[in-house]
């Protein structure tokens, strides 16, 4: 499995608390049959176990390990969603900051990434993006407030955690590995951050993360109400996507693009 690199060919026009784990499983203290419950993993009897139970934990008594493996004579990276079925789980409320506490040991530049979605049924309201290509011999916390495009409630939070490739260069590399516990959603937010003030022009900008796996951010700016056309097309200008394709009012927006569907 590759990561999935999007270029713009788009047609456009904490305080962190162990007493409330908000995050289902966040102490991945509950395992069943080598995969974290509550959580999605690429583990496979074919492929092997990417993600695996490790007794070196922050708190409790054990924390979850992603390591990029070989198969077929290829690297293949370690992916860890949140949901059963990476559908997410429940949240009734706007969470302000999202944390945990990881480890990381990367191989020529391979970055940890963690990305944390809000959703009111399928419309974005906030999204937090940790990612680092530094190496953590020892327990390290992040603490990522959530950038606000919305004034709903969100009522699901889909997290994905992946260890990517370099910004430049090759892929990920066999051998790069996380350490990842304590991961919580804590604060409230109050507002929608500096994102109701209105574009002084159109713009759109470049999809993060990028590479992606499998899922990646659109964020555009409108200065006025229009109609928004933004499609993805592939690398011979076959459309793959259709994200928006209606009446957008005036401010910042954003959109998520899932790619798992199609091929790298």
């Amino acid at each position: 499995m590759k990561n999935l690199f999007l270029p713009l060919l788009f047609s456009f026009l904490f305080s962190f608390t162990l007493l409330a784990q908000n995050v289902l499983n966040g102490g991945f203290e509950s395992w069943t049959n080598g995969n974290p419950d509550n959580w999605f993993t690429d583990n496979s009897p074919f492929i092997g176990s990417p993600i695996t139970q490790s007794s070196t934990a922050h708190s409790g008594s054990s924390s979850v390990k992603g390591t990029v493996i070989i198969y077929a004579s290829a690297p293949f990276t370690a992916l860890l969603e949140g949901g059963a079925s990476a559908q997410g789980f429940p949240v009734s409320q706007r969470f302000k900051t999202t944390t945990g506490y990881y480890q990381f040991s990367p191989v020529q530049g391979d970055r940890f990434s963690a990305v944390f979605f809000l959703y009111n049924g399928t419309t974005p309201v906030a999204t937090g993006v940790f990612e680092t290509s530094v190496a953590a011999s020892a327990w390290t916390q992040f603490s990522v407030d959530f950038i606000y495009v919305s004034n709903l409630t969100p009522d699901n939070c889909k997290i994905a955690i992946v260890i990517d490739g370099p910004t430049s260069g090759n892929d990920y590399h066999t051998g790069s590995s996380f350490l990842l516990d304590d991961v919580n959603l804590t604060g409230t937010a109050t507002s929608v951050n500096d994102k109701n003030i209105i574009p002084a022009k159109f713009s759109l900008e470049q999809n993060y993360p990028n590479p992606f796996n499998p899922s990646t951010k659109i964020q555009y700016d409108l200065p006025e109400n229009t109609f928004v056309s933004l499609k993805v097309y592939n690398i011979i200008g076959r459309e793959v996507a259709s994200l928006v394709n209606s009446v957008v009012p005036a401010g910042t927006h954003e959109v998520v693009f899932d790619a798992s569907k199609l091929n790298s």
